[in-house]
């Protein structure tokens, strides 16, 4: 898994880029097999009342080729990255669980066209 952290300007703490890299680490950790790149996308912004709102986008590329994107806004840039990181997390199992779970497709047409035609063509071999 390749983890990259954007957005912190040269002033932001080593702390901070620590504390993302650790908390993405201890919820996708285990999943680093099935993970391609994980990308934090932090910057601040000022939210509609003009207060000063932290942001964090966590793009996730699994090795299926698919994608997640989960982005989290609030006034506690720590809150937010543990919000954002809880919610990918939660995400990439379910996706995971579901390619585990889900049956050979490849075998299942073979089945079906072995029982449609009575015979086993010879390309579609279980």
């Amino acid at each position: 898994m390749h983890l990259k952290v954007r957005g912190l300007d040269a002033k932001a703490r080593q702390e901070l880029r620590t504390f993302i890299q650790r908390r993405v680490w201890f919820v996708l950790g285990r999943f680093g097999r099935q993970i391609r790149r994980v990308t934090a996308d932090l910057a601040e912004e000022k939210g509609a009342d003009g207060t000063n709102v932290d942001r964090c986008r966590i793009i996730v590329s699994l090795t299926q080729s698919c994608h997640f994107c989960v982005e989290e806004t609030g006034a506690d840039l720590a809150a937010v990255v543990d919000r954002a990181t809880h919610r990918v997390g939660h995400l990439v199992r379910r996706e995971i669980d579901r390619q585990r779970e889900a049956p050979d497709r490849s075998a299942g047409a073979a089945h079906f066209i072995e029982e449609a035609y009575g015979h086993e063509l010879p390309h579609l071999q279980r």
